[in-house]
């Protein structure tokens, strides 16, 4: 029997000021997943991390794949001054709230898109990971 696993996306790196693109996840053994950003230490002036899930559409409007934003499944800015972790949850049956849960199944294939924001050239240091569900 298949089990929940854990994958790094993003092991222990600092993001500078402006948006990151995680690399192309499969997804489709798993019905959802749990992402986890954890911050460790920042720079800058009021640093803070943004981050959002995109599907692939393997077949768009123009013949071509592209990334979308999966609708709800943004985080709040969340203060990188203090560290810590923030999840989001996209899973089928789940009881939506913004920005946090998500009740939809995860699509065949995923990426996170993490910004960082601030001023006086912000960074984050953080990791990422997903908790994929059955």
């Amino acid at each position: 029997m298949a089990e929940n696993e854990t994958y790094p996306l993003l092991q222990s790196g600092t993001l500078s000021s402006g948006a990151h693109n995680g690399e192309k996840q499969d997804s489709t053994a798993y019905r959802g997943l749990i992402l986890t950003a954890d911050i460790t230490a920042s720079t800058g002036t009021s640093p803070t991390l943004t981050v959002k899930l995109q599907e692939y559409l393997p077949q768009a409007a123009a013949g071509a794949g592209r990334w979308v934003d999966v609708t709800g499944a943004t985080t709040a800015a969340i203060d990188a001054g203090t560290p810590g972790a923030t999840s989001l949850v996209v899973y089928p049956g789940c009881i939506a709230a913004t920005n946090t849960y998500v009740n939809r199944p995860i699509g065949e294939h995923f990426r996170y898109v993490a910004t960082v924001g601030g001023t006086s050239t912000p960074t984050v240091t953080c990791s990422i990971h997903a908790q994929m569900v059955l």
